[in-house]
């Protein structure tokens, strides 16, 4: 978790709207948070398989 912030004071109200219908958005967002805030964050072997699966879920259309 962030460390003193919360995603909303570190990305802005507008970041938290955005994609609301998305869960696999909710790990980019705390991506670009904890990169702003200094905590850890997700390697890019774990995004890229959210980026997968989000495909497969919700962007594909065949």
């Amino acid at each position: 978790m962030l460390r003193g912030t919360s995603r909303k004071e570190t990305l802005g109200p507008e970041a938290l709207k955005a994609d609301m219908d998305n869960p696999f958005a909710f790990y980019r967002l705390y991506n670009q948070a904890a990169e702003k805030a200094g905590s850890p964050v997700l390697s890019p072997k774990a995004l890229h398989a959210l980026e997968r699966l989000e495909y497969k879920y919700l962007r594909y259309d065949g």
